[in-house]
């Protein structure tokens, strides 16, 4: 079946855009194939559907671990020859791309006019636009600028059934009706294959630094961090990390805080002594490239390595209990928590029962009325319950399923509903 299939998809898409993957089959992918347009997509769908061929959509593959494990015989679609530039609205501060352009490239495309997309990802130089909006990962400056929810306008996709959809629009002020945008973020590609994406940017502060809030006594350090999120300053991004993490991050001993600044430089100065006011131990300043690779690092944080990472949301009043109660767990090793959104970003060592680390870790969302996701595991571990308990809406998102993707080839079984 699968050498007909092939054979049908090059003689619709032409042999230079298939590429056999190597390995045994089942399990492994198929095929990947590089469609160059909309119609080109429609068309590897409608042929996937007629022969029962579950569909995989790629990007950069860096956030392919979220969701449960991948369909096995898989057709591969990758965004890799959707790279082009659609429109720069510079003046209306509003960019539209192809879904395959990575991150890094859009940066480097509106850096030149000054401008910069809130799209912090692990490993910018491989993530695409497409697969950071299909995934909704966000990064440390989600409060102190916006979400990916919000951040996104307008989007073109190819549904299951082969038809393409356009959501939103490539002005901010669209029509009053439903964001069908939102309902296609974090959708984990189940309910179409995005292909252009409409989003907000914003204009490149004048000048960035990272105050890094050191001291001997971790709830010290922690307290002064959450003081100054709740405080009248307008901070990008408060992050506190553990003796782990700030020890291989920054050669520290001990809790650190993270307080990122952006802006106009006068309001920067006049913020930055503000936090040293505030501060109970030391201050560090980084600016420039010392500054950018440690938010990179940070951000990339858990997401390399075998080790199992979690990212735990909880009320931004009960994240001292939550932090307090991961010390007491051994299996923790490295962990970050975003102080402005209450989400803390947890390794697992991954020496021990990973499956009862993992509960035990997972187990304190919901004493802190909070939820989880198990963002990633050892390759070779499955596990099931990544989100924890089903939601109340589970028969609506069934319903959206069945209507945008009716036979279910689209990442079967990788979201909640399949």
């Amino acid at each position: 079946m699968h050498d007909a299939l092939r054979q049908r998809l090059e003689a619709a898409l032409g042999a230079d855009a298939i590429i056999a993957s190597p390995g045994e089959d089942p399990p492994g992918t198929i095929l990947t194939v590089y469609p160059p347009t909309e119609t080109a997509i429609a068309e590897v769908i409608r042929l996937c559907r007629e022969t029962h061929t579950p569909i995989v959509p790629t990007g950069g593959g860096t956030l392919m671990e979220v969701g449960r494990s991948r369909s096995t015989g898989a057709l591969h679609v990758s965004l890799g020859r959707m790279t082009r530039l659609i429109e720069h609205d510079d003046a209306n501060l509003t960019v539209t791309t192809q879904a395959g352009m990575t991150v890094h490239s859009l940066q480097e495309i509106l850096a030149a006019r000054s401008q910069f997309a809130v799209l912090d990802t692990p490993q910018p130089h491989r993530a695409t636009v497409g697969g950071v909006v299909a995934v909704n990962i966000n990064g440390y400056r989600r409060i102190g600028y916006r979400s990916i929810r919000d951040l996104v306008i307008g989007m073109r996709l190819v549904t299951g059934k082969g038809e393409v959809v356009k959501a939103g629009g490539k002005v901010v002020k669209n029509v009053a009706g439903y964001d069908m945008c939102k309902l296609f973020v974090g959708s984990l590609g189940t309910l179409g294959i995005i292909t252009e994406v409409t989003a907000r940017v914003e204009p490149l502060p004048e000048t960035e630094v990272t105050l890094v809030l050191a001291g001997r006594d971790g709830r010290d350090v922690r307290a002064t961090g959450e003081a100054i999120a709740a405080s009248n300053l307008l901070p990008a991004a408060v992050a506190v990390l553990n003796a782990e993490a700030a020890g291989r991050l920054l050669g520290l001993a001990g809790d650190a805080a993270l307080v990122r600044l952006e802006g106009f430089s006068v309001a920067v100065a006049r913020q930055e002594q503000e936090v040293r006011n505030r501060a109970a131990g030391s201050v560090h300043r980084l600016d420039g490239e010392a500054h950018t690779r440690l938010w990179e690092s940070l951000t990339l944080l858990g997401w390399e390595g075998h080790s199992a990472l979690i990212r735990l949301m909880v009320p931004r009043s009960r994240l001292g209990e939550v932090w307090e109660a991961l010390k007491g767990t051994s299996a923790v090793g490295e962990v970050a928590a975003d102080v402005l959104s209450g989400t803390i970003w947890v390794v697992l060592r991954g020496d021990g029962d990973l499956a009862a680390e993992l509960s035990a870790a997972t187990a304190l969302a919901g004493r802190y009325d909070g939820h989880f996701l198990i963002a990633r595991v050892p390759e070779g571990i499955e596990v099931t319950d990544r989100w924890g308990p089903m939601p109340e809406t589970l028969a609506l998102m069934s319903a959206l399923k069945q209507a945008f993707d009716p036979d279910s080839i689209l990442n079967p079984g990788r979201f909640l509903v399949s």
